[in-house]
């Protein structure tokens, strides 16, 4: 069953990816972590489990009954873009002479000066962490419901002060 579900993910992603969809907005809207999506594109996955195949399968299920489009294909936003920094990304193509040392490429230079944003390509930071998401969303709505907990008691005392 797990080589059948291997199987199937692969050609769901292969499908998905064949109309626009990339690996990161795959991932994104799955739910399934962007390196397991790239491992089982790329067949260095050996078996997928049931919850990956689900998720992966659901989202197929959603892209086929037209509630998801895959946008417009190859808009990928660089670091610098995404950094808000426009004129970063038209100088991307651009060397600079430096005393004493060869040409850079000015991507090379913004991608020593800033490790930790994210490659050119938008592929995710090696350093990346896998977090549960349902336990990152209960812990978001606790704290939405502490902090308008909060707000209610602050919006009282500006009440009782003005009277």
């Amino acid at each position: 069953m797990s080589d059948d579900n291997l199987s199937l993910c692969i050609t769901h992603l292969q499908e998905m990816m064949a109309q626009g969809w990339t690996a990161a907005a795959i991932s994104r809207e799955s739910g399934v972590n962007q390196i397991t999506i790239g491992n089982i594109k790329n067949g260095k996955a050996s078996r997928v489990t049931d919850k990956v195949y689900r998720k992966i399968a659901d989202l197929k299920e959603r892209v086929d009954g037209g509630k998801l489009s895959a946008g417009k294909p190859g808009r990928k936003a660089g670091s610098a873009a995404v950094a808000g920094n426009e004129g970063a990304t038209r100088a991307a193509g651009r060397t600079a002479e430096q005393p004493g040392r060869a040409k850079q490429p000015v991507k090379a230079r913004q991608r020593a000066k800033n490790p930790d944003a994210l490659d050119v390509q938008g592929m995710i930071r090696t350093d990346y962490v896998p977090v549960d998401i349902g336990q990152l969303q209960g812990l978001i709505d606790g704290l939405i419901a502490r902090f308008a907990g909060a707000i209610e008691e602050l919006e009282q005392i500006r009440e009782q002060l003005r009277k």
